[in-house]
């Protein structure tokens, strides 16, 4: 005979799934708003951080921000009225905001790393920052748990 297990209602475990991925996607927005901040490009011992090269810098920090904001008003009112109305609209936002930031990224990634390091029969030392690879990384995070946000609250 099999020991007697509790058993959890379909509405609650995915409440709780709902939660734990609200919480990763406002990490992964914080992890957008920090990279955003940090250094993008090095070269020796000079850097330049988001904010400094162009303008894209601002344009990650913006939606990683917003994206933060949405998913944690989000997160309160789930957790106030155990609604989830909002869910699939929010996290297709998130995800729109989450894609744009990768791309972002991987298009300064490529830019950074095509950039000559030959100057005047000399070699110059480029190379990535720790927040571009930041924002690359908690872009994807965010997008694939919208993605999972949004399918989850879609079928239910």
């Amino acid at each position: 005979m099999l020991p007697a297990r509790e058993v959890v209602d379909s509405g609650k475990r995915d409440r709780l799934h709902y939660r734990s991925t609200l919480i990763v996607g406002i990490t992964a927005s914080l992890g957008i708003v920090v990279g955003s901040i940090a250094p993008w490009l090095g070269v020796f011992v000079i850097s330049a951080n988001g904010l400094d090269i162009d303008g894209w810098g601002n344009a990650t920090l913006t939606l990683g921000a917003a994206s933060g904001i949405a998913l944690a008003s989000q997160w309160e009112s789930v957790r106030t009225t155990s609604s989830i109305r909002w869910a699939v609209p929010v996290a297709c936002g998130a995800f729109l905001a989450g894609v744009a930031c990768l791309a972002l990224a991987v298009i300064n990634i490529i830019r950074f790393t095509s950039i000559s390091s030959d100057v005047f029969s000399g070699i110059l030392d480029v190379h990535i920052g720790w927040g571009l690879w930041l924002v690359a990384l908690s872009s994807t995070v965010l997008s694939t748990a919208m993605a999972n946000l949004a399918f989850l609250g879609k079928a239910s």
